[in-house]
Parts: structure tokens; C-alpha cells; sequence
């Protein structure tokens, strides 16, 4: 029996399992925060987010790679292209 890795990439079909996924990384493991970012970008097309936020494909590869640490600049274009944005709520 093959299998195959996992890759939430392919579930991510909208923006609201999209906003989910992004929710729950920041719940419950905020540092892979731009991990989960850059796995709604492989979904969405590292190349169309590339055109829609003017940062280069390297760009978006090397800051949302694992281990990475993209300014909030970075992630607030992908956010703003994504049609999201970050919150602060009270506990």
C-alpha cells in the first residue's frame, strides 16, 4: 500500500475553511502562523499571490517557508489579497 503525504493545501477550496485553517494555527500554534500562510498560498497559486501583492515568487518562498519570519508588511499583503485581515480580541 502507497501512501501519500498529507497536504492541507487541498482542502483549503474557500475563503471561509481559508480564514478557518488561519484561525485555528493562531489558536492553537501562532509561531507556524506564517507557515499556514504560506500553505493558503500554495492553494490559492503562488503565482497569481505573487501578481495580486507585487512581491516576487522568491519572495513569497523564502518568507513563508518553514521556520520563516516575514514582516508584518509581507503578511499583511498577502492578507489583504487573501480579502483577510488580523485581529486583536479579548480573552
Amino acid at each position: 500500500m502507497e501512501l501519500t503525504r498529507f497536504d492541507a493545501a487541498n482542502y483549503l477550496i474557500n475563503n471561509e475553511m481559508i480564514a478557518g485553517f488561519l484561525n485555528a494555527v493562531l489558536e492553537e500554534q501562532p509561531s507556524l502562523f506564517p507557515q499556514a500562510l504560506g500553505t493558503v498560498i500554495r492553494a490559492r497559486g503562488v503565482s497569481q499571490t505573487a501578481k495580486a501583492t507585487g512581491l516576487s515568487r522568491e519572495t513569497i518562498y523564502s518568507a513563508f517557508r518553514e521556520g520563516s519570519n516575514p514582516t508584518h508588511a509581507t503578511i499583511t499583503k498577502v492578507l489583504d489579497e487573501l480579502g483577510l485581515r488580523t485581529a486583536v480580541v479579548r480573552k
